[in-house]
């Protein structure tokens, strides 16, 4: 059965039934007035827009899969040079996805109810996470490698290696991974797959990105954080300052450690 709904002056026709009992819903085909049970929300006319979501995801995660895995395990990249270029290039692909997709994804870069308060509190749990993390995972590498491993040795030797670090490795990523992971990939996750299998695709397939298994399990929890902020505050700029307060505390130990040892 079909079922009927007005959606800003307009009827249009809804192919919403429930799973559980098969039959069609009402209260905008989100929750089924028999059982409750969540329905998936769509259009008839939104299944091909649900699977243009899908395909553009894939390919993003097809092009910067191949650009991070390519420059993590090919001998040729392994340069300065080549590391600010790869981070330069993820910045542009990031950029392009988004522009594509800007009528849908512009509102993301407002802050509505933009509040100080709101704001301090996330970072200083973004701080302290990081600070736990640091330890925990630095221990754990130790432990298996019998020596630090450090993700910013291109950078030591170079006589600007602490703007370097900051820059490629602090505010980049903060900024430009916001805008590909929670700003595209989660938005046109969303409107193909739910809120939850959205929230928990994207973040895996960013701890992946990352190229390290063992982080694996503390950059997906992050992600999961981050992602649920996104989508109750409308805005990726929580985000951002939460990932920069997080890289900035691991970059300026990172920092000290490299100092203290040189």
């Amino acid at each position: 059965m079909d079922c009927e709904s007005s959606v800003s002056g307009q009827r249009k026709l809804e192919t919403c039934c429930c799973k559980n009992l098969r039959q069609s819903t009402e209260n905008g085909c989100r929750f089924c007035i028999q059982c409750g049970l969540e329905e998936n929300n769509y259009v008839e006319s939104s299944g091909k827009k649900g699977w243009g979501s899908i395909k553009q995801a894939l390919l993003f995660v097809f092009i910067h899969g191949t650009i991070v895995y390519s420059f993590g395990y090919l001998d040729f990249f392994q340069t300065l040079n080549w590391s600010i270029a790869i981070n330069s290039l993820l910045a542009v692909v990031a950029v392009i996805f988004f522009t594509i997709n800007w009528s849908s994804l512009k509102d993301l870069l407002l802050w509505p109810n933009f509040s100080p308060a709101l704001l301090l509190r996330y970072c200083s749990i973004a701080i302290l996470g990081s600070l736990v993390v640091s330890f925990i995972f630095s221990e754990i590498f130790y432990f298996i490698y019998s020596r630090h491993i450090s993700f910013y040795y291109f950078y030591s030797s170079h006589k600007h290696s602490l703007e370097l670090i900051v820059i490629f490795k602090t505010i980049i990523p903060a900024l430009f991974e916001e805008v590909a992971f929670r700003g595209f990939l989660l938005g046109k996750l969303l409107n193909s797959v739910g809120r939850k299998k959205a929230i928990i695709l994207s973040s895996v397939v960013f701890a992946f990105m990352h190229r390290s298994y063992i982080s694996f399990f503390w950059i997906t929890p992050f992600a999961i954080l981050v992602s649920q902020i996104r989508i109750k505050e409308k805005t990726l700029w929580y985000g951002v300052f939460i990932h920069f307060c997080f890289n900035l505390t691991a970059t300026i130990l990172e920092i000290y450690y490299m100092n203290f040892h040189n």
